[in-house]
This record gives C-alpha cells, structure tokens and sequence, in this order.
C-alpha cells in the first residue's frame, strides 16, 4: 500500500472540507438584509389591486377596475373618501404599523397625499400609470422608519 497516495488523499479531502465550511459561511453569514419594506415592491403589489366598479359608478354590472383608474374617478370627482380609507388600510396592513409612509397621488389637476410620515425614509418610489379614463396618475410613496 502506498502511504503517500494516502496521505494526499487525506490532504485533498481536509482541504476540499475547510473549503466547503469557509464557503458556506460566507453564504449564510453574508450581507443580510434588514427587512425594511421595499416602496418599489409595494407599490407593485397595491397596483395588482381589483375593486369593482360600483365602488365609483352605479349600474357598473360584474366590472372590476384597477386601483389607480378608481382613484382616478374619485379624484376626478372631488370624492376622495373612500380611497384615501382603502389604500390608508392596504398600507397599514402591509406594513404591519411599524412603519410610516405617505403616499401622494396626482390626476390631471387634483391631488391628494395621506399616511402617518415621520422618522427617516427608508424607500421611495414613484410611478406614471395610465388610467382608462385616458390621463395617467402619479403615484409617489415614501416609506418612514
């Protein structure tokens, strides 16, 4: 038996084990992310949102109409109630009340903002998003330690 053939096999395998532990370390132990919520991401997941249509018109049948082409009409409207309470308790809800946030909304010549700011902003993001109604609405939320 050659012991050396041993040896270097034993060698090979210690060195192929440290490297795999150093590896994994690195993997697991490396920059972690602190949690905090994304505005980008949310602002996503709130404009996948689909109400229907009597929330803002009458005799709408089994329509459904996007988030931001509801906050259109309502703004257009001058209504603003019932989607500055909608979207106040979408975002409550997706950020668990530890953070604050405020969110602005522009269509053509009205705008509203509602939230609970303060601390200092974590995310920001901002969005053009055309509406049915023709125009587009300017979403922008900032999102607070």
């Amino acid at each position: 038996m050659n012991r050396r053939g041993m040896v270097a096999t034993l060698d090979a395998m210690i060195f192929v084990t440290v490297l795999a532990v150093v590896s994994m370390t690195l993997f697991f132990a490396g920059p972690q992310e602190d949690g905090s919520p994304d505005a980008s991401e949310i602002c996503d997941s709130v404009s996948s949102i689909t109400l229907p249509a009597d929330c803002v018109a009458e005799d709408s049948g089994n329509m459904r109409l996007n988030i931001w082409d509801i906050a259109a009409v309502s703004m257009e409207e001058g209504d603003t109630e019932f989607i500055d309470g909608y979207l106040e308790d979408v975002l409550d809800d997706m950020l668990t009340g530890r953070y604050g946030y405020e969110m602005t909304l522009i269509y053509e010549d009205s705008e509203i903002s509602f939230g609970r700011g303060g601390g200092a902003p974590l995310s920001e993001c901002s969005r053009e998003i055309s509406v049915l109604g023709g125009g587009t609405v300017s979403v922008r939320l900032t999102i607070y330690a």
